[in-house]
């Protein structure tokens, strides 16, 4: 016997190609990242603009709310041949602006007064009680607007009672262009003569002005001529604007500047306390523009290092590290496929140990295929246990919740019952998502159970269910001829239950809801749609419609789960048909679904219960 020794065999190292694989693999991981970092951005920078955009509406808003309580002064001074001081009184009392108007410093009304009506004025508010009233300041002027009623009748505005705010340049320019224009006015940036030395706020004020005339005169000098006063209302912006970012927005710092200067001089208020001036920030910022009153103010908005924390920055890691392993793992690959020439011989030589490895193969198979098994059954365990475990503590819940609304109702202030009634709704729609998620999971490890299905009066039958809890008497129905198919009745029943509740849901709003129903033979396809004219979903993310708790609306606009139409695709793709949806936002959509029309029984009866 002839005994060889094997010389030492030198490393083969892989071709240029092989390398070349690599730095692709590698440039195209940096791209993803990079790419998929920019993605995560830009939905920081979405979420930034979209909630900056709401606080705006939401001060514009605010500030026209507030334009309506002056213009229910200017209505009761035109609806009375005298308004008193306790008719005034009595009125802001009524408003309750303490509660219902955050920020407003008082309603009051201003009187114009010539030279000679100044002292029979004082005398007259004197005689009411005011022994210290005088228009002030007491320089001689050709007119005067005296702070004749203002209420509530607090410390700070008592010291107001008298003043001339004609006399000040920023207020005479907001009071000349209300009474020109005839129109709500907002002064720029003032220090109210309420302020004392203690918490001193910026402020402003907003002016409406009456005429003796009901309707305002149609040139500005028979409005000049017709002036009789103003009703007016003092705000300190802190007060106004503090509770707008509280809630909602706690990571957003805004300021709001009078005009389009951002320095500190025209500052109106500030939610953040680090004394930064706008300019010196260095995080995420946005500027916007609104009118108020006539008068332009810039709200600047600074994302805070709590903003970006909302949002998870792992994905591009992931996408590098993913990325980064994949061509790693096609480089290895390469370059055993380059190298399998040489290895030939070795392998062959290797056939028992390959028959070893065949085994234990085969044993993992089996090993794996008992871990499915065992899945299934921890599957059908936890499905059990939604149904029963987590029901029983939503009974409760929704029981005992209802139990205290019925017997302490009447006792329980607003906000309480808001709170009761929350966690009624969410026990509510927990138990509709539970359901939701059964019927999904039972849909995939159901046999189907095949035969003849009218499709019409299966249509027909799943409105009139739907129909007992919804409101369906505006809506317009229009169920044409739709062909027979073949496939599980109860499954097929549940694809029209949450496409017409789909339906009925996005159209709820319009005054004439309609919903229209057709089918037809197509290409050796059964094909059905149901079309509405409801709000509709922008094209661009029909690809999410239908997976597992997709939602292309708030959940406080259009209630649901997100699980619906999760479940019709995976009906109809069980049947071995197709599903899609199609739109035009706010002119409604149609979402189609076919069934093939020669269905093979043996298939689909056979198919596995995890299928789709």
């Amino acid at each position: 016997m002839t005994i060889t020794t094997a010389s030492p065999r030198r490393i083969a190292w892989p071709p240029l190609s092989t390398w070349l694989i690599l730095f692709a693999g590698l440039t195209l991981s940096l791209w993803a990242w990079w790419f998929t970092h920019q993605a995560v951005v830009r939905q920081v920078e979405v979420l930034f603009e979209s909630r900056s955009d709401r606080i705006a509406a939401a001060a514009r808003d605010r500030m026209l709310a507030y334009e309506q309580v002056l213009r229910g002064g200017v209505a009761l001074f035109l609806a009375s041949d005298d308004v008193t001081r306790e008719d005034w009184h009595h009125y802001v009392s009524e408003l309750r602006v303490d509660r219902y108007y955050p920020g407003i410093q008082g309603l009051g009304f201003a009187i114009r007064l010539t030279p000679d009506q100044v002292v029979p004025h004082e005398a007259t508010v004197r005689a009411e009680g005011f022994l210290d009233y005088r228009v002030w300041p007491e320089d001689e002027r050709a007119e005067y607007t005296a702070i004749a009623y203002l209420e509530p009748m607090d410390w700070r505005n008592q010291r107001a009672l008298g003043y001339d705010m004609y006399s000040e340049a920023v207020r005479r320019e907001a009071m000349s262009r209300a009474r020109d224009q005839g129109a709500a006015a907002v002064s720029g940036r003032v220090t109210l003569v309420q302020e004392t030395d203690a918490d001193i706020q910026a402020g402003f004020l907003m002016y409406l002005p009456l005429y003796r005339t009901q309707a305002i005169p149609d040139d500005i000098e028979a409005r000049r001529q017709a002036l009789v006063g103003y009703v007016y209302s003092p705000f300190r912006a802190a007060d106004l604007m503090a509770g707008l970012l509280a809630t909602d927005y706690p990571h957003i710092r805004l300021r709001i500047f009078d005009g389009h200067d951002t320095s500190t001089d025209a500052l109106l208020f500030d939610s953040g306390d680090d004394g930064t001036t706008f300019d010196q920030t260095d995080g995420m910022q946005r500027t916007l523009e609104i009118t108020t009153g006539g008068r332009p103010w810039t709200l600047a908005f600074e994302a805070l290092p709590a903003f970006n924390r909302q949002i998870d920055h792992s994905k591009p890691l992931i996408m590098l590290l993913g990325g980064t392993s994949i061509s790693l793992l096609i480089f290895a690959i390469a370059w055993s496929l380059g190298t399998s020439a040489r290895r030939a011989i070795a392998l062959a030589r290797s056939e028992a140990e390959v028959m070893a490895l065949n085994a234990e193969l085969e044993q993992r198979v089996r090993a794996r295929t008992a871990q499915l098994e065992a899945s299934n059954r921890e599957l059908e365990s936890f499905s059990y246990s939604v149904s029963h475990d987590l029901r029983t503590p939503l009974r409760a819940i929704d029981g005992f919740s209802r139990l205290l609304e019925e017997e302490l109702g009447p006792r329980l202030d607003p906000e309480s019952a808001r709170l009761l009634q929350v966690v009624r709704d969410n026990s509510q729609r927990m138990g509709v998502l539970i359901d939701d998620l059964l019927t999904f999971s039972r849909l995939g490890r159901t046999s189907l159970q095949t035969r003849k299905v009218d499709m019409a009066a299966l249509a027909n039958a799943a409105y009139r269910e739907l129909a007992q809890g919804n409101d369906v008497s505006k809506v317009a129905l229009d169920i044409g001829p739709l062909p027979t198919s073949e496939g599980d009745p109860t499954m097929l029943r549940q694809v029209w239950i949450n496409l017409l509740s789909n339906a009925l849901k996005f159209s709820s709003g319009r005054d004439l809801p309609r919903i229209t129903i057709s089918g037809n033979e197509n290409a050796g396809e059964l094909h059905y749609c149901i079309q509405d004219n409801g709000v509709g979903f922008d094209m661009r993310y029909v690809d999410k419609i239908f997976g597992v708790f997709q939602r292309l609306h708030a959940a406080d606009e259009y209630p649901g789960t997100g699980v619906g139409l999760a479940i019709v695709h995976r009906v109809v793709t069980r049947h071995g048909g197709r599903v899609w949806a199609e739109s035009v936002l706010e002119e409604g959509a149609t979402l189609h679904f076919t069934l093939p029309l020669a269905t093979v029984t043996e298939r689909i009866t056979s198919s596995s219960p995890d299928e789709g």
